[in-house]
Parts: structure tokens; C-alpha cells; sequence
């Protein structure tokens, strides 16, 4: 046999197959396996090396230099990584990260809630129910964090921030389980502003803090 090159699905280069290639395995003598090749001083694979194609020929290209152990074994531990690693949506209005638990979906409470209330919108409702299909992925616990920027908050309904940011967060919970979230999943934290992202000195930083974070435990 002769040598290998790695190249991106989709992307086949146009080489002919060599004759003796096609001949009879009987024919070829010591038969080995393709060595994975790489063009010379390029950066490293983009994509995990399953996600290549071997392609045999008794002619490589003079630019092209052998893939060595490392670098094979380092892709294989990076596609493993991303197998093992949480799906992350795409969802407007939603922020989308990693956390140590798993997987976090922050939403600003102006696309859920008026102004120091609890009661979701009719668009905020609507939002809630993009994240149904993320959650129900996992079989972990389900924790809905509230929050709320610094500004003292006396109403009749809610005497503090940690009154409003927990009536928040339950109002999210008994969305979600109305849904058909199973109800021994979910979990309801009220914050207030005791874990802010910005500055609350400014309207841009109180806006960020004031939000609700679903926190989903991946297992």
C-alpha cells in the first residue's frame, strides 16, 4: 500500500486511484497500514481526526509531512472531550454557557417580567418554554436562580430583593413544571444581589445583574 493523506469530509481532493491499488490484495506484498499525513507547517487538524478521511496513494504531495503519535492521539482526546461535553443551544434572548454543574441559560428579567414583579409575560412565557427541549436532555436536577440588582425594593407585594428575586424564581419553576418538567428536578434559589455580573453604580450594570439564571446539573 502506499502512504495516506488526512482530508476533510466533504472536501475530497481529485486523485485517481492508482493501479495498484486496484490489483488484488494477494498481490501486494507486506501490506501495511496508510500513514496519516498533514500539509507541512500548518496549524493543527480543525477538526477531530474521525472527522477525516484516509485516501490512498503511491504519490503523496511534496508538502505534506507524517502525523505523529501525539498529534493522533491528542485529536482523539479532543473528540472524546466534545462528545462528553454538554449540548449548548441557540436560543434568542437567551445567554448560553458552560458552568461547573453543567449547563447555564441566563435571561434578562425585562424579557420575563415587568418591572419589580413576579407575574411572567405572555412573551416571557413564550421564552421559557424554548428552554423545555434543553432541559428535558438531561436527567439532572433543575435550579432557578433569580436575581436582582442592589436597589432597595419596598412594595406592597415584596418587602426586599430577596422576596421579589424568590417569587421570580418559583414563578419560573411552576412554568416549567406545568410544562411537564418532573417536579423532584426542579429547584427555586432566590439571590437578590448577592451575585452580580456588573457594576450596580450603573444603569447598564443594574440591567445585567436584574436576571434569571436556569441551571441545569448535567450528570
Amino acid at each position: 500500500m502506499g502512504s495516506g493523506r488526512a482530508f476533510p469530509l466533504g472536501a475530497p481532493p481529485l486523485l485517481a486511484m492508482p493501479e495498484s491499488v486496484a490489483e488484488s490484495s494477494a498481490a501486494l506484498p507486506d501490506p501495511r497500514l496508510p500513514i496519516p499525513l498533514v500539509p507541512v507547517a500548518q496549524p493543527p487538524l480543525q477538526f477531530p481526526l474521525a472527522n477525516y478521511m484516509v485516501v490512498l496513494t503511491d504519490n503523496p504531495p511534496s508538502n505534506v509531512e507524517t502525523l505523529s503519535d501525539n498529534a493522533i492521539e491528542g485529536a482523539l482526546a479532543l473528540k472524546e472531550q466534545m462528545e462528553r461535553s454538554p449540548y449548548l443551544p441557540d436560543l434568542e434572548g437567551v445567554e448560553v454557557s458552560r458552568v461547573e454543574e453543567g449547563i447555564s441559560l441566563r435571561v434578562q428579567d425585562q424579557l420575563l417580567f415587568p418591572s419589580a414583579d413576579a407575574g411572567l409575560t405572555d412573551d416571557g412565557s413564550e421564552l421559557i418554554g424554548t428552554l423545555l427541549d434543553t432541559i428535558q436532555r438531561y436527567d439532572g436536577e433543575v435550579w432557578v436562580e433569580g436575581h436582582t440588582d442592589s436597589q432597595t425594593i419596598d412594595t406592597p407585594e415584596y418587602s426586599s430583593n430577596w422576596a421579589l428575586s424568590s417569587a421570580r424564581a418559583i414563578a419560573i419553576v411552576e412554568s416549567l413544571e406545568a410544562a411537564g418538567v418532573a417536579s423532584d428536578r426542579l429547584r427555586a434559589v432566590g439571590l437578590a444581589a448577592t451575585q452580580s455580573l456588573a457594576d450596580n453604580d450603573t444603569a447598564d450594570g443594574r440591567a445585567r445583574n436584574r436576571r434569571v439564571e436556569v441551571v441545569i446539573h448535567v450528570e
